[in-house]
């Protein structure tokens, strides 16, 4: 579990081990179980790899699991010599975002390293850009995650993702944590390396990725990660997606209300089709999870909104969360909060429409129809405007900030 990760930094050992460890979680594949069993090398031909392990994992017409094993190993071997790649594990995954790792890091899905490393350190920007590892420099392409390994200690632990799409955990130890001078000695310690998606079976992968369903997916991939807010516009696209299916909605003769700018608009988007691009969403930022579907065929229209939800958890989860954003956050807490979204997404996505949203009939409201976009000049600024977005002042055509400038107070809320 996550606990194992965390105390085997907390140790701060004090002589690191010449030589990395070769210890996987039992949860790795089984083409990398087969190399260690045998001593060998990870990259090994093709061939030998399949015989090592139908040797050590003979196949039984009543192990699944054996045989499912066999036959994702064959894909990817077959993936690789139609591609013409050189044998050994395909060199570019699926990148992880910070969500995968920390879920990744709680099951224990990790390459354990614990040595020291030297660094390069960007003091401006207060992170580490790159490190030397194996013989070689690892330039860091993104900071994923900032954390602090000691409560009363500035932030020194770091979740980064190198150009090669691997992730690492990075920390930094003073040598002697009691005395706090300006400047002290200490050293830096590649902690361990987070399992990449070639390197899980599929029912772990699925665990790491939380899909549910290859819509859910499309979803995910499309923002990058999921999230409550996500969710619930996914549950929203699902009380939409049963009127098309009733019959009651055209799946195109429809136009959405949405009052907020979370990334439950992305749900939105890809699910039902529906941009502030084709005019079919329209969007005003009153921060609430309230959404109107309209129906431009007919005078109906549906206003869904969120019920307040108790979780159970919003005396930790509000303290983490403000930690977490002040950047105050320890290691196991970065991983408790992570594992707290986790489980509202699970929640939200359990309820139905109904469930989550309190549904009430509206008057249907016509939008403007999709025209080509007319543009005129603003009379101050002098820039491209579009004609519906100006306003007429003083006998000018003025753009929305400089009409804002002109009339002091005047603060223009506008649908986006």
């Amino acid at each position: 579990m996550a606990q194992k990760a965390i105390c085997l930094i907390q140790r701060h050992l004090a002589e690191v081990p010449n030589r990395q460890s070769n210890h996987l979680s039992p949860k790795v594949g089984a083409f990398t179980n087969c190399a260690e069993k045998r001593d060998s090398p990870v990259k090994i031909t093709c061939k030998r790899s399949l015989e090592l392990f139908l040797d050590i994992c003979p196949l039984s017409m009543n192990s699944n699991t054996n045989k499912d094993c066999v036959l994702l190993f064959g894909i990817r071997m077959q993936r690789r010599i139609e591609k013409g790649l050189p044998d050994g594990w395909p060199q570019l995954v699926e990148n992880m975002d910070k969500t995968e790792a920390l879920r990744s890091i709680h099951h224990d899905q990790l390459e354990y390293i614990q040595r020291k490393v030297r660094v390069d350190f960007d003091n401006s920007r207060r992170q580490p850009v790159g490190f030397f590892y194996s013989g070689s420099f690892h330039p860091i392409e993104e900071i994923l995650c900032r954390f602090r390994m000691i409560a009363d200690q500035p932030v020194n632990g770091y979740l980064v993702r190198a150009p090669d799409r691997s992730v690492f955990c990075l920390y930094s130890q003073l040598d002697n944590i009691s005395r706090r001078f300006f400047v002290e000695p200490g050293f830096w310690v590649l902690s361990f390396r987070v399992q990449d998606d070639r390197e899980l079976m599929k029912l772990y992968l699925e665990d790491r990725k939380m899909l549910a369903n290859t819509t859910l997916k499309k979803v995910v991939d499309f923002h990058g990660h999921i999230c409550p807010e996500l969710a619930v516009g996914g549950k929203f696209c699902e009380f939409a997606q049963n009127l098309f299916n009733e019959g009651t909605i055209p799946t195109t003769g429809f136009s959405i209300l949405c009052e907020n700018t979370t990334s439950a608009l992305d749900a939105i988007q890809i699910l039902l089709g529906a941009t502030v691009g084709n005019q079919r969403l329209l969007v005003m930022d009153y921060g609430k999870h309230n959404y109107t579907l309209f129906s431009r065929s007919g005078n109906c229209g549906w206003k869904l909104k969120m019920k307040p939800l108790h979780f159970g958890d919003e005396e930790v989860y509000q303290p983490l969360e403000k930690k977490i954003a002040d950047n105050e956050a320890l290691f196991d807490e970065v991983i408790q909060f992570q594992q707290l979204l986790d489980t509202r997404v699970r929640r939200i996505l359990a309820l139905t429409p109904e469930e989550l949203f309190a549904v009430e009939e509206t008057a249907a409201q016509t939008g403007p129809p999709e025209a080509a976009a007319v543009y005129l000049t603003c009379a101050v600024c002098g820039e491209q405007v579009l004609a519906s977005r100006t306003i007429e002042s003083r006998n000018m055509t003025l753009c929305m900030p400089c009409f804002q400038t002109m009339t002091p107070g005047c603060s223009h809320f506008g649908i986006q």
